[in-house]
């Protein structure tokens, strides 16, 4: 199947899995999707993730996601953000804590 955003659809994927209480998402491979894969986790938002049938046309990476309780996860939003969306945030977040430091992941 071909995805016009494939960004959009792995968050979409894992949106939807939350929503219904899955405990892992599996999204086809990319590299970009791999690097984000790798974020989430080491910054604690999923559970790991392991990459299945590495170098064939089916790979794919099963993302186990994370829930503080039972039915609560700890991901209660995701959306994706375009390169002019983060400039209009970068200025708003600059002119209203000029004084704060203020850490944003951009993922390109």
């Amino acid at each position: 199947m071909s995805v016009s955003d494939p960004i959009a659809d792995m968050l979409t994927r894992i949106r939807n899995a939350l929503m219904v209480g899955k405990n892992s998402v599996n999204v086809p491979v990319s590299k970009i999707k791999l690097d984000i894969a790798k974020i989430l986790d080491e910054e604690g938002f999923v559970d790991g993730f392991e990459l299945k049938n590495d170098g064939t046309p089916d790979a794919s990476i099963d993302i186990n996601l994370h829930y503080w309780g039972k039915n609560d996860p700890v991901i209660n939003g995701l959306k994706r953000i375009t390169n002019q969306m983060i400039f209009i945030l970068l200025q708003v977040v600059y002119i209203k804590y000029s004084v704060k430091k203020i850490n944003i992941m951009k993922i390109i």
